[in-house]
């Protein structure tokens, strides 16, 4: 069962307010934009080294889990994504290396490991919500969109 709202999401103690959701809860839709352009977003800086620890706040593993990493070729002149991704890590891949997922009590953590020009990682989580139990084909997404800009 997913959570029952999008979980707080962490690097290094700070924490990343999301970009954006679509969740249900209790029976109810709920839905945000930081802002209605995803342009206007005002992303929080953080350290993006060699190793970055992205921390959730709910120990249920999601259905899907992508970060897209953009580099600063990526972005025009006012630092804004240009829609090109430089990379994108699959992190439910147990082959990929550049996301490990570390599951700890109460949380699961996405080890990143972006390229060295990184600028912009946003973690993109998705929930299945079944209707009525497993084997339903009806349901819900519940997705949210998290990002954060290098300190550097």
């Amino acid at each position: 069962m997913p959570p029952s709202s999008p979980p707080v999401i962490t690097i290094d103690g700070k924490t990343i307010p999301p970009a954006s959701f679509d969740w249900w809860s209790d029976g109810k839709p709920m839905t945000f934009r930081a802002a209605s352009n995803q342009d206007d977003v005002v992303l929080v800086t953080a350290n993006i080294d060699d190793a970055v620890s992205i921390k959730t706040s709910t120990s249920v593993r999601p259905s899907q889990a992508v970060v897209s990493v953009f580099t600063s070729d990526m972005l025009d002149g006012n630092g804004i994504p240009l829609g090109a991704i430089s990379h994108e890590a699959n992190c439910l891949d147990p082959n990929n290396e550049s996301c490990v997922i570390r599951s700890d009590e109460g949380s699961i953590a996405f080890i990143v490991r972006p390229n060295k020009d990184a600028k912009i990682l946003v973690l993109h989580l998705n929930y299945f919500l079944l209707e009525n139990g497993k084997d339903s084909t009806e349901g819900h997404i519940l997705t949210g969109s998290w990002g954060v800009r290098a300190n550097k």
